[in-house]
């Protein structure tokens, strides 16, 4: 006779083989509704699933090692390249403050073999940075039992993982107060679906006109196709400074994604956001501080306010 595994008790219950794991190990830095978690162990009692002793042994043993992933699927953007590092930058001196240390890594989202090396070190806590919707749980479930896996510039659909982004809508508004009509938004493709439409969202309601591109290319020639548009919101200070160089816009805004708005030229307008890092970080101590984890159970998504 097979033997039941956590994919069995997932599949009967409507749920990802992540959200049974954590609730078959007791993982109580994660906030799971009662009503699952009983159904979840009804079925495992049913169909006779006996868990790994050893594998459940392994999350009480701490590290002070937390791992920050990028997804690099394709060629990543010079964009993104900025972006991410100066995330990383900073947390990794409030990591280092708090005894720990980070390893970065880079993976490649169609090749779940690249994420070996990585998945060999016991971390403590996961930052997932522009993941791809579609290979999520695959990148997830080389992680262990309890650690918190908390995503940077994606969404999600599932409750049970922490997400951190910026409040796009409360920024996208206050460009359009700095600009005059008409104006549009140029803002670059992201690997993660849902986090792109999200801001797209932000944008069409405010009647944002936007135009998305994959790299500077395409970002040229959408500035041509775009010549109506005297006035812009951009995304980065680096591409702000590009779109600039080409002297079509009269006037931008930019919200400042690199939390660098010193580089930016005299005539472009700011919009600067507090410190996603230290966001990020917050989020991950509550985590790990199982007495905490109440501040965390009604709340998935954390955006990062404006400065």
């Amino acid at each position: 006779m097979r033997k039941a595994t956590m994919k069995d008790i997932a599949e009967q219950a409507g749920v990802s083989v992540a959200t049974v794991s954590y609730i078959i190990n007791n993982a109580s830095n994660q906030s799971i509704p009662e009503s699952t978690r009983v159904k979840v162990l009804q079925i495992a009692k049913e169909i006779g699933y006996v868990p790994n002793l050893a594998a459940r042994s392994l999350i009480k043993n701490k590290t002070g090692l937390a791992g920050a992933l990028i997804n690099k699927t394709g060629k990543p953007s010079s964009r993104a390249t900025f972006e991410q590092l100066a995330f990383i930058s900073e947390l990794e001196l409030l990591l280092t403050a708090a005894g720990y240390h980070l390893i970065m890594f880079t993976f490649d989202g169609t090749d779940p073999a690249s994420l070996n090396v990585i998945t060999e070190r016991k971390l403590d806590a996961v930052f997932l940075l522009d993941v791809m919707d579609d290979i999520f749980y695959t990148v997830s479930g080389n992680f262990g039992i309890g650690v918190p896996l908390i995503l940077i510039d994606s969404l999600i659909t599932d409750n049970l993982f922490k997400q951190v982004i910026y409040d796009y809508e409360a920024a996208l508004s206050k460009a359009v107060e700095a600009l005059d009509a008409p104006h549009c938004l140029f803002i670059e493709k992201s690997n993660n679906v849902a986090y792109m439409t999200y801001i797209e969202d932000c944008a069409t309601a405010l009647r944002i006109p936007t135009y998305s591109y994959g790299n500077l290319a395409e970002l040229d020639a959408l500035l041509v196709a775009g010549a109506a548009y005297r006035q812009a919101i951009v995304m980065n200070e680096f591409t702000a400074n590009h779109i600039r160089n080409k002297e079509i816009m009269e006037k931008l805004a930019v919200i400042c994604t690199c939390g660098c708005p010193e580089i930016l030229r005299n005539d472009i307008i700011p919009v600067t956001f507090g410190s996603k890092a230290a966001l990020a970080y917050s989020v991950m101590t509550n985590l790990l501080a199982r007495d905490e984890q109440s501040v965390l159970e009604e709340q998935t998504v954390f955006r990062v306010a404006l400065q």
